[in-house]
């Protein structure tokens, strides 16, 4: 029941005016700019790059290949020390090569799928595998970079030993899966015949109008306090904020291809489809597949991400359910405590049984 006396209210705002003031002070006073752990660049081209982040004693033969979507920058994977789950692979020993799409120029708009996946997604696994002096890599996907990979795996099965997908969306027609219900009623041919290449901005609008009380007053009112009892967590907060608003640039006919081929069509669950000359046989998937997908997700829902076992070889699908949401399941307390171990177990099996 809402209390509407005039003295209580009173009061409640002046409480929520002066968090709020007290929170804006360290926020305003701190520098916040993200930078990656130690790396370095091996590969780059039209303004992708390849980021090797190398321990300084490997404990695992294969190297371990991340695509992250092209949606956000891949920088949330490293977030900062203590908040990464890079920086727990490389502890954990892993190799780990990190495919960073850039953003693309007004004209790369025509850039396709196949371009993405079968060309540069292509050179970068046959870069770090040439690093890594290793034939085979182990791939990981996450949200639609696990599109990708499956894709990719299914291209090129002879250069993939195991497959990691975490966040991935499969079934893009699970009743609960809001994201594809909007993307379903965009006319997403005359969009990208407005604009070309989609501007990131208008891609952060639609995930904000996703849960748009959640996301936007309701976060700020809640995280005042929050900041205020913990300012160690200002600089994190502002890295998350300035990584939710920075979305890159889509290239135009990679996107109009991906939702008309998933988010409209859900062909991903069919197994085998083309678009132009992005043909893929998901029948060849040979690789041993991990699902990582989050209980709380609310741009993945489960039932969207858990269709993945429907398109994998018998005996070849294992899955584990993290108690987050979207980017909790990434980097999250929970998560990092649970996601590396659970991928170090999972490709170990391999690594201990060759010569």
């Amino acid at each position: 029941m809402i209390n509407t006396d005039a003295d209580a209210l009173s009061r409640n705002l002046a409480q929520e005016r002066e968090q709020l003031r007290r929170s804006a002070t360290p926020l305003l006073n701190t520098q916040c700019q993200h930078h990656y752990s130690s790396h370095q660049i091996i590969w780059q081209n039209e303004g992708v790059c390849l980021r090797a982040f190398i321990p300084e004693r490997p404990r695992h033969k294969r190297p371990l290949v991340l695509c992250y979507a092209l949606v956000n920058r891949p920088w949330i994977l490293d977030l900062a020390p203590g908040s990464s789950l890079i920086e727990a692979l490389v502890t954990q020993g892993f190799s780990v090569y990190l495919i960073d799409w850039g953003q693309p120029e007004r004209c790369q708009r025509f850039r396709g799928l196949e371009h993405y996946v079968d060309q540069i997604m292509h050179a970068c696994i046959q870069a770090a595998a040439s690093h890594a002096d290793n034939p085979r890599v182990n791939l990981a996907g996450i949200c639609q970079g696990g599109v990708f990979s499956l894709c990719y795996a299914s291209i090129h099965p002879e250069l993939v030993n195991r497959l990691v997908t975490l966040v991935t969306p499969v079934d893009f027609h699970a009743a609960d899966f809001t994201l594809s219900q909007l993307y379903r009623g965009v006319d997403i041919q005359q969009l990208v015949s407005a604009y070309g290449n989609i501007p990131g901005p208008l891609v952060t609008q639609v995930f904000s109008g996703l849960q748009p009380m959640r996301l936007g007053q309701l976060k700020h009112l809640t995280t005042a306090p929050r900041l205020v009892e913990k300012p160690d967590s200002v600089a994190q907060y502002m890295l998350m904020e300035r990584w939710l608003n920075d979305c890159p640039d889509l290239a135009g006919r990679a996107l109009q291809q991906f939702v008309e081929l998933f988010f409209q069509h859900n062909r991903l669950l069919d197994g085998k489809f083309d678009s132009g000359n992005f043909k893929v046989d998901m029948s060849r998937l040979a690789a041993p597949v991990l699902n990582i997908y989050g209980k709380h997700d609310h741009l993945v829902p489960p039932n969207a991400s858990r269709a993945l076992e429907q398109i994998c070889k018998r005996g070849h699908y294992q899955s584990l359910e993290i108690g987050a949401g979207h980017i909790g399941t990434l980097m999250g307390n929970k998560a990092l405590k649970s996601v590396p171990a659970a991928i170090q177990d999972w490709l170990q099996e391999t690594d201990q049984s060759e010569p």
